[in-house]
């Protein structure tokens, strides 16, 4: 689990959380964050390269660096969860602290006491989430209950093929094992297919949408949340909402980020899958192949949950990524497009 989270402006310590919710040891935090501080600039000048992990008996460090500038993250965790574990969390701590407060106090200043408390508390949450099913869980539990226009929620753990959470509104059918199956293969098919355009190595969110409903699933380690709606009230509350169950920034956050990407190739597939790139050059047999096992395991995904159509289909790469997937649907002419869009790598 996540231990302590250090927050270090030129080495200087603004921010600290503690899991438990510890009352800061002063003088204990200033010795802890002048070593991080030293640590880093001893290995920067004698080795000329930046500490990102190590480890003691019981602990597992992470460094990383905040937006804000010459500000440095430090985690510890449990040296008993896998790294894998931990570098998720540090991503997930990164995105949380780059979109709050602290990113616009000046660095002289630490937070007002009400903007630590509501910090550390969301940074806790993140952490829960990706570790505790349970809290996930309530989370889902909770927001079904309060929104009438959500018809399905699903947590669905595809490593254990365990589905934790299956609530459904009376407008639709109750999950089955092929809406499952569905799932499980779709998640093995989509990272190569975002690997192959070289625009990231997984997914965080994909956003699967028409006038008549939304359709979206989040990823967190071996977690899917997938939430359903008929007919959307506010689709744009909707789109926030996997990232509100894990306290996470939300839709509009990643939809930002990658605004800032530009087009880089077009696709079109016509009525009878023939694929070709709309600037005229050539799609290699290998992206070819790619996309018609995508759209295959794509059709296999969306008539599990009875879905004949879509207008759009937005494929978030994590962070860190080079950019993003847009697949839409022209009614009119009958084709489909792919487009993939490029930028600076986000992190």
């Amino acid at each position: 689990m996540l231990r302590e989270v250090y927050v270090m402006h030129n080495g200087v310590d603004i921010f600290h959380y503690s899991a438990g919710n510890v009352e800061d040891d002063d003088e204990q935090f200033m010795l802890t964050s002048g070593f991080f501080a030293a640590l880093q600039s001893f290995s920067e000048e004698v080795r000329s390269s930046k500490i990102n992990l190590f480890s003691s008996e019981n602990e597992l460090f992470l460094f990383d660096e905040l937006e804000k500038e010459d500000t440095t993250l430090v985690i510890v965790c449990d040296n008993t969860i896998q790294q894998s574990v931990a570098r998720e969390i540090l991503r997930h701590v990164k995105i949380t602290l780059d979109n709050s407060v602290l990113i616009d106090t000046p660095s002289h200043y630490r937070l007002e006491e009400k903007e630590e408390r509501q910090l550390r508390e969301e940074i806790h949450n993140v952490a829960q989430s990706l570790i505790s099913v349970e809290f996930q869980v309530e989370a889902a539990k909770e927001i079904f209950s309060k929104r009438a226009d959500i018809d399905q929620v699903l947590i669905y753990d595809y490593n254990d093929d365990k589905l934790h959470v299956n609530l459904v509104s009376d407008k639709i059918n109750p999950v089955e094992k092929d809406q499952l199956l569905a799932i499980r293969s779709f998640q093995r098919n989509i990272i190569p297919f975002i690997k192959e355009f070289q625009v990231g190595t997984n997914f965080d969110f994909i956003l699967i949408e028409t006038f008549e409903y939304i359709l979206l699933i989040s990823k967190h380690s071996t977690i899917y949340t997938i939430v359903y709606a008929l007919d959307p009230e506010e689709p744009a509350q909707i789109r926030d909402i996997p990232f509100r169950m894990m306290s996470r920034p939300g839709y509009t956050y990643y939809n930002a980020l990658y605004e800032k990407m530009n087009h880089n190739t077009t696709f079109q597939i016509d009525r009878k899958q023939n694929i070709k790139i709309q600037d005229g050059s050539i799609v290699s047999l290998r992206s070819e192949k790619m996309i018609g096992t995508f759209l295959q395991y794509l059709n296999k995904l969306l008539s599990s949950f009875e879905i004949d159509s879509f207008q759009d289909i937005i494929i978030f790469p994590s962070l860190p990524a080079q950019g993003y997937i847009k697949f839409s649907r022209n009614f009119t002419r009958g084709l489909r497009y792919i487009e993939i869009f490029k930028g600076e790598v986000l992190d």
